[in-house]
């Protein structure tokens, strides 16, 4: 909830937005409206919060020589407390719109403040032009004069600064209260695991990063097909800013929070959501322990630039993707084994290798030729998703035709090692598609055993973080069974307490992150 810091020396005051609305004229007498009495020890400083929620800052020696004083209290925030105190919303004959209204004075009648009271009061909307009224008590109820603006620091500022940074960072991918490129805003605290702002700030100085650990943050990836880019200069004071300005805007459109039940919906959500989260974070950081899958000792697969290609300029060469071991790790010893540079000596005219994948995924391909001890690994060709070649990315290979030459492809499950291999008689167009299936690790490292690849060695064990990363898995499935059956603890759509996420989108963005 914000607050407005006030300082006021008069007895009662009012935080209003300026002439508009209509005057709501007084049904009860200020007097009957109930109150309750402070006693204040006047000897030190002290810092009260009131039932409804206002904080006061009094200042000891506040009242004189006294060493107690009694104040009387009442507090007026919402419409109907209006009405049931008869407290007229108007200065002069100007009506005004409030925002709340505070009485404070000494029940012995005497006006002896003799320093200020910070006072802050409870609201969820305020708008740059608020000011600070006094109260004068008449015959027909209250008469608010004497406007002055808001000091240095108040809520007023920190919207206007929170609207600013969201009309620069935010507005071209959101609104409050519709969707754009990213979702609408308003009541994101009811939704995910932004009521936590910790969660908040980790989220938008890191989206990608956040979203490999969060099922929640990982589901609305997929609804919206991007993410923001990340803010991490943006600063917590600048993010609390925006967050206010949207609640405040949420409140002053009259866009209504979600209804009880969805609430607890959502709080059933949020503690599935942060159990789910935190073992996909220690299962990331078992990862992120591990190592790359692929560990070479040699050179074999690193070439030179590309193959002149008539002075038009080279040929990008593929790249093969490294990947993070999760359950199991490669390595790979070559010994005198070269790459495919060598064999351009030997090849008779332009031939191409394109290895095609069952299905798109994170494999790791390899070639080998033993006649020249050729040896090297594929990256994906240009504009393909599942299409590997093992030279330029246009699929060109410079193998000498009539020579035997293996292909394989290896990836990985928990229950054991995804694995295809082929072995085929070079030619000028070598196309065709692997189908990687489930084995062991002893079946992959008899197999490629059997390739009979003299100086070459290629053997599969267990990551060092695998049992580990298994005991994860287990508590993921556990956890997954216990999701609330009657809620949609994911970002669908049709649920208002999960359909969006608060984040601050600075351009329209189109792809997707892998990893997700």
């Amino acid at each position: 909830m914000n607050r407005i810091l006030l300082t006021a020396l008069a007895a009662i005051f009012l935080v209003s937005c300026g002439p508009g609305g209509k005057q709501m004229p007084a049904l009860l007498s200020p007097a009957s409206f109930p109150g309750r009495t402070l006693v204040i020890d006047n000897r030190k400083d002290t810092l009260l919060r009131t039932e409804k929620g206002a904080l006061l800052r009094i200042k000891a020696g506040t009242f004189g020589n006294d060493a107690q004083a009694k104040l009387e209290l009442k507090e007026a925030y919402s419409l109907p407390d209006m009405i049931r105190a008869g407290l007229l919303t108007r200065s002069g004959d100007k009506p005004l719109r409030s925002g709340g209204m505070i009485l404070l004075r000494r029940t012995d009648g005497s006006n002896d403040f003799s320093k200020p009271i910070g006072v802050s009061l409870p609201t969820d909307r305020c708008e740059s032009d608020m000011q600070l009224y006094k109260g004068v008590e008449e015959e027909d109820g209250i008469d608010w004069v004497h406007p002055e603006p808001l000091g240095d620091g108040a809520g007023a500022q920190n919207l206007a600064r929170g609207k600013a940074l969201f009309a620069q960072n935010c507005a071209t991918c959101h609104d409050i209260a519709k969707d754009l490129t990213g979702p609408a805003l308003a009541n994101f605290e009811y939704r995910g695991p932004w009521k936590d702002t910790g969660e908040l700030f980790a989220y938008i100085r890191n989206p990608a990063g956040y979203m490999t650990t969060s099922a929640y943050a990982k589901c609305l990836q997929s609804k919206y097909g991007a993410i923001m880019p990340a803010f991490p200069a943006l600063g917590e004071d600048n993010v609390t800013a925006i967050a206010d300005y949207v609640k405040s805007e949420t409140q002053a459109r009259g866009i209504p929070a979600p209804p009880a039940e969805n609430l607890l919906c959502a709080d059933s959500c949020r503690r599935y959501d942060s159990a789910l989260t935190a073992e996909m974070r220690k299962r990331a950081a078992l990862i992120r322990d591990n190592g790359p899958r692929i560990r070479m000792a040699g050179n074999a697969g690193v070439s030179p630039a590309g193959p002149d290609d008539g002075g038009q300029g080279s040929v990008p060469k593929v790249e093969p993707k490294t990947y993070a071991a999760v359950y199991y790790q490669f390595d790979i010893d070559e010994g005198g084994w070269y790459n495919v540079d060598a064999a351009l000596d030997f090849a008779n005219g332009a031939s191409t290798l394109k290895v095609r994948m069952e299905a798109a995924g994170d494999y790791d391909l390899f070639i080998a030729v033993p006649q020249y001890k050729v040896f090297g690994r594929g990256g994906l060709l240009k504009d393909e998703m599942s299409v590997y070649g093992f030279y330029t990315t246009d699929g060109i290979c410079p193998l000498p035709r009539g020579t035997t030459v293996i292909v394989f492809a290896v990836s990985e499950q928990s229950e054991g090692i995804l694995f295809d291999a082929h072995r085929f008689v070079f030619g000028a167009d070598n196309q065709f598609t692997l189908h990687p299936r489930r084995v062991s690790k002893e079946r992959f490292n008899s197999v490629v055993e059997g390739f009979t690849l003299t100086g070459l060695s290629m053997v599969a064990s267990d990551s060092k973080n695998a049992n580990e990363i298994r005991k994860v898995d287990k508590e993921l499935d556990r956890i997954e069974r216990l999701r609330p059956k009657t809620c949609p603890c994911q970002c669908d759509p049709a649920n208002l307490v999960i359909d969006s996420m608060p984040v601050t989108f600075s351009r329209p963005l189109t792809g997707t992150i892998a990893g997700r």
